[in-house]
């Protein structure tokens, strides 16, 4: 088991190939701005993060699939800006929203697509039709 962590986030790898990580500063006030979600922002973010964790476990040797698992707590009120002053009309409307499981079936799959079901959800949860990220990051 490998460990790191600060007093903002950490990051642990099982034995088993597991990785959770916790990171509390994605959604930190963002220009005086509190309770939204910066989109763009949080979906390169997390998707950094994944890839990121992916290619960890190619490198022990772990094969996929490999399940990504998401939840957002203490959102409630939070609205989703797409870019600078758009923020959405609606804001999420529950303090912990669990996003749906996507699997990374192949490594030399684009990232930011497997991880698009999970960022339509967060932009539909603050009331925008879908996520307007298609950016295609490889792993």
């Amino acid at each position: 088991m490998i460990f790191s962590s600060n007093l903002n986030n950490y990051v642990q790898l099982f034995r088993n190939g597991a990785i959770e990580a916790i990171d509390t500063t994605v959604l930190e006030p963002y220009a005086g701005y509190p309770d939204f979600v910066p989109v763009g922002a949080f979906e390169q973010r997390i998707t950094a993060a994944v890839a990121q964790y992916v290619a960890i476990q190619k490198k022990l040797g772990f094969g996929p699939p490999v399940f990504v698992m998401l939840t957002m707590i203490g959102v409630k009120g939070f609205k989703a800006s797409t870019g600078p002053q758009t923020l959405g009309y609606h804001s999420i409307d529950r303090d912990v929203l669990i996003l749906p499981d996507v699997a990374v079936e192949d490594f030399n799959s684009s990232i930011e697509q497997i991880m698009k079901p999970i960022f339509d959800t967060v932009a539909q949860s603050a009331g925008l039709p879908e996520s307007p990220s298609n950016r295609g990051q490889r792993i």
